[in-house]
């Protein structure tokens, strides 16, 4: 059941220069399936849909995305692109300002970039990122994550108790949500429209898992970074792979 309410703690965001609106729920199935479900399709800025709890979160490939504790940040960006090509540049800025919020934050943490759509501190994800297309005309991108801020410990289901964290875990302290949202929000628009080169240097800096082996699609090699256009590099001795969608496995050690 989807709880709508006009007046919410994320409010002053509208404010923000380059915010075409805040949509914001008390509870819904996913902010990801009420964007594309209602086809909004903003002339110019972000419009941004969130909500203080998820009955039906979704990550890659259909999997579930567990979402439904208070405390945590679910929520989804719908932005307008001149062509959904150019849809790897809203994944890398969201990647980015995500991360960059999350270590100035936590400055003793190792907060990384898991391509296509994670976030880690150390070995463990702390947020999930799901990029899927409108089909309308001029397209939209709808871009959701979900990141663990002040849910944490057992409020996680058992079986990803050992593979999850969040922010309270790694700091033991609390953070303002609204605030965070915010940051991310900000730092987004700005590396969005910020010289893509430079952006993608940063993008690769803070990759993780750089030279370790993987497998992936049924291949396996080493990781070798990404290209500008989003495709995972695989070498395989001195012949490399470019890979546009899969689950990352890693089968070697991290040196």
């Amino acid at each position: 059941m989807a709880i709508k309410e006009s007046i919410h703690p994320f409010e002053a965001l509208t404010s923000l220069q380059g915010v075409a609106d805040i949509v914001y729920f008390k509870e819904i199935d996913s902010t990801n399936t009420y964007a594309k479900k209602s086809k909004i399709t903003p002339v110019t800025g972000v419009v941004v849909i969130v909500a203080k709890s998820q009955s039906a979160g979704r990550g890659q490939r259909s999997n579930t995305f567990y979402s439904s504790a208070v405390g945590g940040l679910w929520v989804s960006f719908v932005i307008r692109l001149d062509s959904i090509e150019n849809h790897f540049v809203v994944n890398r800025a969201l990647s980015l300002s995500i991360a960059s919020v999350l270590k100035s934050h936590m400055p003793l943490a190792q907060v990384s970039i898991k391509w296509p759509n994670d976030i880690y501190c150390g070995s463990k994800k702390i947020c999930g990122i799901l990029l899927e297309s409108v089909s309308i005309d001029p397209p939209v991108i709808v871009a959701g994550f979900g990141c663990n801020v002040n849910n944490g410990g057992s409020s996680f289901p058992k079986d990803l108790q050992t593979i999850v964290t969040s922010m309270v875990d790694e700091t033991s302290v609390e953070f303002d949500v609204p605030t965070l949202l915010s940051e991310i929000l900000q730092d987004f628009i700005r590396i969005r429209d910020d010289d893509q080169v430079q952006v993608h240097s940063r993008y690769k800096s803070l990759l993780y898992g750089m030279s370790r082996e993987i497998e992936i699609n049924d291949l396996q090699g080493v990781f070798d970074g990404v290209e500008a256009d989003g495709r995972l590099r695989l070498m395989q001795g001195e012949n490399v792979h470019l890979i546009s969608s899969g689950s990352m496995r890693f089968t070697g050690s991290a040196a």
